[in-house]
């Protein structure tokens, strides 16, 4: 299998290892939108490691880690700034 092509992806490279958030809609129980940021590779492939939700009713902002492994700080913040910068600004 061949690696992710970044520029398809829409992914970063950290560390010889590509990230890439995917944009999620919820209109279910709890409504409102949110990121995954995944590892991408290349193999074995991490799943998502973090995930980022903004609730429609109270307007909150939160995070969830999804590993125990450790992460690139630049990584986090990216995706921070990243998810910041598509939520509402009263999150």
């Amino acid at each position: 299998m061949s690696e992710p092509d970044a520029s398809s992806r829409d992914a970063s490279v950290f560390e010889g290892r590509y990230y890439g958030i995917t944009r999620l809609s919820s209109v279910a129980d709890p409504e409102g939108y949110g990121f995954e940021l995944d590892d991408l590779g290349p193999a074995p492939e991490g799943g998502t490691v973090l995930t980022a939700f903004w609730h429609d009713q109270s307007g909150a902002l939160t995070l969830r880690a999804h590993t125990e492994a450790e992460l690139p700080f630049r990584l986090v913040e990216q995706f921070l700034a990243q998810v910041r910068a598509e939520v509402p600004p009263s999150a």
